[in-house]
C-alpha cells in the first residue's frame, strides 16, 4: 500500500484510527483476575485514487488491487478468556483481491488449531484484444466468412517494402480483421488458497499435527496458437482451471538432546481443461493434399492434466558437544498419473494410428537424502558441512 500511496491514492483510515486506538486503549478495562483480556488492532476506512498515470497497470504490479470503497488494511485480534484458552485473528486487505487472513485458536500447551485463507490475482496485460471467439470452454473459433476470405486471398507479401502487409493478401485481411472486430479479453487468474490445521501435544516431548490445504485457479492465460501455422500465429485467453489438494500428518518426539519425526502427505492436482481447440486462420474446413497430408481447418493441444502424489520423509537431529548439531533427513515420493490420451489427430481426412494404450498410466520417483552438520565450538569460529 505505501508504494500505491505515492502513486497517488489518499488513504483516509490511518489519520483517523491514530487519534482514535489511544483513546481506547485508555478506556479499555484491565484483565480481570481469572486472566480475561482482548487488545487488537483495526485499520479500516476509504480509500481512492486521487490521481495515477498508470491505473490499470498489470505485468509489472502482478498483485495490485486498490478498489475505490471500504477497505480493511490490517486488523489484529487477540482474546484470552483466562490463562489457559486464546483465540487470536490476523488478517490483511480485507474486502481486495489480495486477501491475507489467519485465524489460531486452542489451549497453551495442549493443542492448536488454524483457518488460513490467502488470495492474489495474476493480471498479465491490460491490452489484451482477441479475435478469436470462445464458443465453450477451451474451444476458440472464428467467423467462417473471415477464414473463407483469408483461404482464398493470396499469400502475404510486402512488394512495395512499406512494412505493411499489401492490400487483398491474406496478412493484410487478418490484420484488418483484428483492428475492426477483436474484442477485449481479461488476461489473468485469480489464486485463492485455504487451509485448516490441528496440532496436539499431548505430553511436553510429543507434536502431533493434521494439515490440509486447496488452491484454486481460475482464470486465463496467454496461449500461443503457433504449431504448425507458421503463416498465421495467433494468440488466445487459454482458459485456466486448477485445483491443488494437499493433506499432511506428522509426528514428531522432541527432547533436550535429540529429536526424531515422520511426515506423510499426499497432493492431488486436478484440471478442469485438458485441451485446446482452435480454428486454423488460413482454413475453413480439412483439405486434403496428397494421401498421407492434409490441411487442417482446427488444431488441438494438451494442457495441464491431473496427477496424484505421495511422499513419506523421516527427519531427526542431535545436539553435540562444543555447540554441535547434526541434522538428517530422508524422504521419498511417488507420483503417478494416468488422463486419457487424446486423439492423435482431429483432421476429419486423416485416418491416425492407433495409440498404444488408452491412458498413460505412468509414474516417477524421487528420493532424497540430507544430512547438515553446524558447530560454534568458540564464540568466534563457527563451521558448517552439508
Amino acid at each position: 500500500m505505501r508504494r500505491l500511496a505515492r502513486a497517488g491514492i489518499v488513504p483516509v483510515a490511518a489519520a483517523v484510527l491514530l487519534t482514535f486506538v489511544p483513546a481506547v486503549a485508555e478506556d479499555a478495562p484491565a484483565p480481570d483476575d481469572n486472566g480475561d483480556q482482548i487488545e487488537g488492532v483495526l485499520v479500516f476506512g476509504p480509500q481512492y485514487f486521487a490521481d495515477s498515470t498508470n491505473r490499470d497497470s498489470k505485468k509489472f504490479e502482478e498483485y495490485r488491487d486498490v478498489p475505490n470503497g471500504l477497505v480493511i488494511e490490517r486488523l489484529d485480534f487477540l482474546w484470552q478468556p483466562d490463562p489457559h484458552w486464546y483465540l487470536d485473528i490476523a488478517a490483511t486487505d480485507v474486502t481486495q483481491r489480495d486477501t491475507r487472513l489467519r485465524v489460531e485458536f486452542g489451549r497453551f500447551d495442549l493443542w492448536r488449531g488454524t483457518v488460513r485463507w490467502s488470495e492474489n490475482p495474476r493480471e498479465w496485460t491490460d491490452q489484451a484484444y482477441q479475435l478469436f471467439a470462445e464458443s465453450q470452454r477451451g474451444v476458440f473459433t472464428l467467423v467462417d466468412p473471415l477464414q473463407a476470405a483469408v483461404r482464398a486471398a493470396p499469400a502475404s507479401v510486402d512488394a512495395d517494402a512499406d512494412l505493411e502487409w499489401d492490400p487483398g493478401t491474406k496478412g493484410f485481411i487478418i490484420k484488418n480483421a483484428i483492428a475492426q472486430g477483436a474484442q477485449p479479453v481479461e488476461v489473468g487468474h485469480q489464486r485463492k488458497t485455504g487451509g485448516v490445521g490441528f496440532e496436539y501435544t499431548p505430553t511436553r516431548n510429543w507434536i502431533l499435527s493434521l494439515d490440509a490445504d486447496r488452491e484454486r485457479r481460475t482464470g486465463t492465460a496467454p496461449q500461443t496458437l503457433g504449431m504448425y501455422f507458421s503463416l498465421a500465429p495467433a494468440e488466445v485467453a487459454a482458459p485456466i482451471d486448477f485445483k491443488t489438494d494437499t493433506a499432511t500428518a506428522a509426528a514428531e518426539y522432541a527432547s533436550r538432546i535429540w529429536n526424531a519425526g515422520v511426515r506423510l502427505s499426499h497432493t492431488d492436482f486436478a484440471t478442469g481443461r485438458t485441451f485446446l481447440r482452435w480454428d486454423n486462420q488460413l482454413f475453413l474446413v480439412d483439405e486434403a493434399v496428397n494421401a498421407n497430408t492434409a490441411n487442417p481447418g482446427r488444431m488441438q493441444m494438451s494442457q495441464a492434466v491431473g496427477y496424484d502424489s505421495n511422499q513419506l520423509s523421516l527427519f531427526g537431529g542431535v545436539n553435540l558437544p562444543m555447540r554441535t548439531r547434526i541434522d538428517a533427513s530422508f524422504s521419498e515420493g511417488r507420483t503417478t498419473q494416468d488422463q486419457p490420451f487424446l486423439p492423435m489427430t482431429i483432421n476429419s481426412l486423416l485416418t491416425p494410428a492407433p495409440l498404444p494404450a488408452t491412458s498413460f498410466d505412468g509414474e516417477h520417483r524421487t528420493r532424497a537424502i540430507r544430512l547438515n552438520v553446524s558447530s560454534r565450538p568458540t564464540k568466534s569460529i563457527r563451521w558448517g558441512a552439508w
